[in-house]
């Protein structure tokens, strides 16, 4: 066997991301997704398609195979025939690209259909219990005398009526709502099902074909994370309010025998910190009733990777007698399969382990389950799950490249913080170095509320691999750890968050081989403020990197596309309310400490990230250069928040090659 070698930036083109395993309804047969870069670096862009395996025995094979990416496989409720999403062959607009349509084809293989001519696109298709139709959701222009819809062209002139003009990864969409359509499995015209100045959320069919549940604010979104369920006649279109939660509500499913409602809802008793739970509702509507209210873990996944293929979330699913509600959770930066009881409130966990599920799909008796799973070490591979057995490997795309690489598992390490509560973290030492001491970079995620812990990074390995220990915690404020640790942050950023995390690297300077002289920060969102906050706060660390970044919460409530509702829940706000609240935002301004800002400082931001918009790092590169400080501006053309983990192939590499080349010269 050859010996293993440490990874390199160039291997990342050779990472296949397996995602959105889908278990057909008999439990025989899976069908998966899977994501690379595409193999002609020119094109600059991902190329997926659909394989399959079955759940007991075979090799994986390739379902789908066109010049196009396919994506989101569907098995129809007999199994017959398997829907997907593609652009191949779709509407095709000057100076546009082609959008994802809706295919249909038999599960024995063939040609497949178009079944959707949807001149802005379809997604999220999901079949009838009865298998006739489908629904999906597509966009409705605002003016009729609009053609913006693929938010690909943008009009010499905007003329914006509402807040939430443009959102991260999506664009703008000030021109067009999301509605619910309907479209026969055969091929038909597309029949509109919700209408009105709104969007619709996530969805699901009722039992009985009739109804669709959607989760939506009709009333006004943009002021309020309020939102509603709501019952929508397939026939008539009308809509009927079922509950509402002062917080989101989305992922609502029916209970089998059609009377009960379960959705993962959150009330906001805490803001947005709060644990999201899983809700009961009546279907004819009424009070919503927490049933997991006891349970001090919120709902959903939020375990960090920048090497997740895409898949849904994987809401609440309902066993075929009613009596489990099956979920996913995030428990210390891993996320696993829990259920709960509709009538106790009871939580069982099914899953351990340090590793993290990524979707996960039942057959129709719920005999068994198919998932991705990864951990630190490996990337998402497809996993077939039957209670009170280990869970079978399916599949093995990644085995043939990460079997040649010298991987670093690792070290979980525990410390008392100053308070007395007890904060988990990692550290990576460089592989099959024998140096004594080595140079150590903190990265700090963003969120705040998400976790660190089994996901595997692809930076933390790359960083490793050229020298450097990888330090990352999960400080007060994360997900995964109960809500009281969640609310630390709110109206409180840069206090006992800053704390864990300095009073983390003393304890890993104790115990590790690491020079104190030599070390670094970096990180991206929250983790980019968190950077700038401490380079304003101390000079312990010989350089920085930040990233996506917010440097000044007052221009933030006004530009972001969260900037109203987040920056007012976490911060304060609005800025010109009385009672302080503009000193407030000024205060945990990391701006605002630019002078004691001495550490060397790159600066990376994508030009269409509407998340932080990159007005946070040109303000604070300007009054940096103002100070004749060291700093550098990296500026990604094109790109938008997401440009870490889902960024075009080339701009992925050359952020990887900024910092890279940022800290061989600064440490």
């Amino acid at each position: 066997m050859a010996p293993k070698r440490k990874i390199k930036l160039e291997d990342l083109w050779k990472f296949q991301f397996v995602s959105d395993a889908q278990i057909s309804p008999d439990g025989e047969s899976i069908l998966f997704t899977r994501s690379r870069f595409h193999p002609d670096k020119k094109k600059n862009r991902y190329d997926s398609h659909i394989w399959r395996v079955g759940t007991k025995s075979g090799a994986s094979k390739q379902w789908t195979s066109s010049a196009a990416s396919e994506s989101t496989p569907r098995w129809s409720p007999t199994g017959d025939r398997i829907l997907f999403l593609s652009a191949r062959g779709s509407v095709d607009m000057e100076d546009s690209p082609k959008v994802p349509q809706i295919w249909v084809m038999p599960s024995t293989g063939g040609e497949g259909v178009c079944v959707t001519d949807l001149p802005g696109g379809a997604s999220s298709p999901l079949w009838s219990p009865c298998g006739r139709w489908i629904a999906l959701v597509g966009r409705v222009p605002v003016d009729p005398d609009t053609d913006d819809l693929t938010g690909s062209r943008k009009p010499d002139v905007m003329h914006i009526r509402r807040t939430t003009y443009r959102h991260d990864l999506k664009g703008y969409q000030f021109a067009y709502r999301q509605h619910l359509f309907i479209v026969p499995s055969a091929g038909g015209r597309p029949r509109q099902i919700t209408k009105g100045d709104w969007d619709a959320g996530d969805f699901a069919w009722t039992p009985d074909g009739k109804q669709l549940l959607v989760c939506g604010n009709l009333a006004d979104a943009d002021h309020t994370y309020a939102r509603e369920l709501y019952s929508v006649s397939i026939a008539t279109g009308r809509v009927r309010t079922l509950c509402a939660l002062k917080g989101p509500i989305s992922a609502p499913a029916a209970s089998p025998d059609g009377r009960t409602v379960t959705f993962v809802g959150n009330a906001f008793r805490r803001g947005y910190a709060s644990n999201s739970n899983i809700f009961l509702v009546p279907s004819s509507g009424g009070t919503p009733q927490n049933v997991t209210h006891r349970w001090d873990l919120s709902v959903g996944q939020t375990t960090n990777t920048d090497s997740r293929g895409a898949s849904p979330a994987f809401g609440p699913t309902w066993s075929p007698d009613g009596s489990e509600i099956k979920f996913l959770s995030t428990l210390r930066g891993a996320t696993h399969l829990f259920s709960t009881s509709p009538e106790t409130g009871d939580v069982i966990q099914y899953t351990s382990g340090d590793w993290t599920i990524e979707s996960l799909t039942y057959s129709d008796d719920h005999t068994s389950a198919v998932y991705t799973g990864m951990s630190p070490t490996e990337l998402a591979e497809v996993w077939v799950w039957e209670e009170g057995r280990s869970p079978r490997q399916r599949t093995r795309i990644s085995s043939p490249l990460l079997n040649r690489l010298s991987l670093t598992t690792p070290e979980r390490f525990n410390f008392r913080a100053s308070d007395g509560v007890e904060v988990e973290g990692w550290v990576m030492l460089p592989p099959e170095s024998r140096r004594k001491r080595h140079p150590a970079l903190l990265e700090i995620h963003g969120g705040p509320r998400s976790a660190y812990g089994m996901g595997f990074m692809h930076e933390f390995h790359l960083l490793n691999a050229s020298g450097y220990a990888v330090v990352y915690l999960n400080p007060r404020g994360s997900s995964s750890y109960g809500e009281e640790w969640a609310c630390a942050g709110p109206k409180h950023y840069g206090e006992r968050d800053y704390e864990d995390l300095m009073e983390g690297i003393n304890r890993v300077l104790r115990k590790y081989p690491i020079d104190p002289k030599r070390l670094g920060v970096l990180g991206g969102s929250y983790g980019g403020f968190m950077t700038n906050w401490i380079v304003g706060h101390t000079n312990r660390f010989k350089a920085a990197c930040t990233q996506r970044c917010i440097s000044n919460w007052i221009s933030f409530f006004g530009t972001s596309d969260i900037g109203n509702l987040f920056g007012h829940q976490e911060i304060g706000g609005p800025v010109w309310k009385s009672g302080g609240d503009l000193k407030e935002l000024w205060k945990r301004s990391p701006l605002a400490y630019v002078e004691q800002m001495k550490t060397p400082l790159l600066i990376i931001h994508s030009e269409e990230d509407w998340r932080c918009p990159i007005e946070q790092s040109e303000q604070l590169f300007t009054a940096l250069k103002w100070l004749d400080r060291d700093t550098e501006f990296v500026r990604v053309p094109g790109e938008s928040h997401e440009l870490s983990r889902s960024g075009r192939p080339l701009q992925r590499i050359a952020r990887l090659e900024a910092i890279l080349d940022w800290f061989k010269r600064k440490l």
